[in-house]
């Protein structure tokens, strides 16, 4: 089994893709996926961030009490 995605305050959308993402970059860390999309959104262009946060601001949160582990 995979090690479990410890970071439970994500919304679910944000949650499920970050799971997909360590299945397929065989098993990488949580740390190792939010620090490569970190530097990843770093590199995007102004307007282009603020459009994703625009529309992270807008999404509704579905945090449930437990989560479903990707296999």
């Amino acid at each position: 089994m995979g090690r479990l995605f410890v970071t439970k305050r994500f919304d679910m959308p944000i949650y499920f893709l970050l799971q997909n993402l360590r299945v397929v970059h065989g098993d990488a860390s949580q740390w190792e996926i939010l620090q490569a999309a970190l530097v990843a959104f770093a590199k995007v262009p102004p307007q282009d961030r603020e459009a994703a946060l625009a529309q992270v601001r807008l999404s509704p949160s579905e945090q449930p009490s437990t989560y479903e582990i990707a296999k």
